[in-house]
């Protein structure tokens, strides 16, 4: 299953993340996003993409790095796999 988040580094760098997961892992709490290193997961781009939007604002970062943000596309994120 493809899934999208980020971390609290990726909020400073405007860096939103994709992964490619076994979709088990969302039945446990917080284990996907422990094994990704990520502070925030979703099955969903466009949430993930407004949460980081959400996140970068409330820490006032750069607008230019916003608008950025929110110019992105899913096919443009390279995907990570976990083992």
């Amino acid at each position: 299953m493809r899934v999208y988040g980020f971390n609290d580094i990726d909020v400073q760098r405007g860096e939103l993340r994709g992964a490619e997961i076994d979709a088990e892992l969302l039945h446990y709490d917080g284990e996907a996003e422990k094994a990704l290193d990520w502070d925030y997961l979703s099955s969903m781009f466009a949430t993930a993409k407004a949460k980081l939007i959400e996140r970068m604002t409330e820490e006032e970062v750069d607008d230019e790095m916003i608008q950025v943000v929110a110019s992105m596309k899913a096919k443009f994120i390279p995907l990570e796999t976990i083992d």
